[in-house]
């Protein structure tokens, strides 16, 4: 066997979601910097944030309040920091607040679950399913906004949870498009790097077989000769 000199190519999966979302302005801290990512998420806080990852935190901040919006009956007393955000949420649909017992609330201080802000980002991405609460968790996994983010969908997530999910949404197709939301809003992300591995070793432990080692130590599959 003539062995010459090449290499492998292998993804190399080191994003930091939180900070990627931060330096586009999506994912943003306290006055310290500090990204709280193992702080739950609050209803108040997704709104904010669905508004920076659609590039409308300004719209958002300035919406009209009115006393029709937002007309949830929890919100009518909270800091007016936060009413103009839900105002822009309940007129665009993305925040349609609670039902049963606590219908006509927006859930002003409740902490989010899994399922809802994938309910939140299939609304941003144009999905109908958003509204059937059956399909909406199972077309979320579907459409890749669950990949990496270990919840059930009724947990409470926490920040670093909700990054990872606003990612994914990124990178997910908008409905009837081919581009992703990520090329909608102009947002270029991040190529994963590719690792370059040399040959080390090439043996055969059988006529039909050959096994090569590369320079990280790993082993390649066998091959086939």
């Amino acid at each position: 066997m003539i062995l010459g000199s090449f290499s492998f190519a292998f993804a190399a999966n080191d994003v930091n979601v939180p900070e990627f979302l931060n330096k586009e302005g999506i994912f943003v801290g306290d006055k310290n910097g500090d990204l709280m990512l193992d702080k739950t998420l609050t209803r108040e806080e997704a709104v904010v944030l669905l508004a920076r990852l659609l590039k409308v935190e300004k719209e958002a901040e300035e919406f009209k309040v009115t006393e029709e919006l937002p007309s949830f009956k929890d919100t009518k007393k909270i800091d007016p920091y936060w009413k103009p955000f839900i105002a822009w949420a309940e007129d665009n649909e993305y925040f349609k607040g609670h039902e049963g017992k606590r219908e006509g609330e927006f859930g002003f201080g409740d902490n989010l679950t899994a399922k809802q802000y994938a309910i939140v980002l299939l609304r941003a991405l144009g999905y109908e399913e958003a509204e059937d609460w059956k399909k909406a968790f199972a077309k979320a996994e579907e459409l890749g906004l669950l990949k990496d983010v270990k919840a059930d969908e009724d947990d409470e997530i926490v920040r670093k949870a909700a990054a990872q999910m606003t990612f994914n949404a990124l990178g997910a197709k908008m409905k009837d498009s081919d581009k992703t939301l990520a090329e909608f809003l102009g947002i270029e992300m991040p190529v994963e790097e590719a690792e370059e591995l040399e040959v080390e070793k090439v043996y055969t432990e059988n006529l039909k077989e050959v096994m090569v080692k590369v320079n990280n130590g790993k082993l390649l599959d066998e091959v086939d000769v």
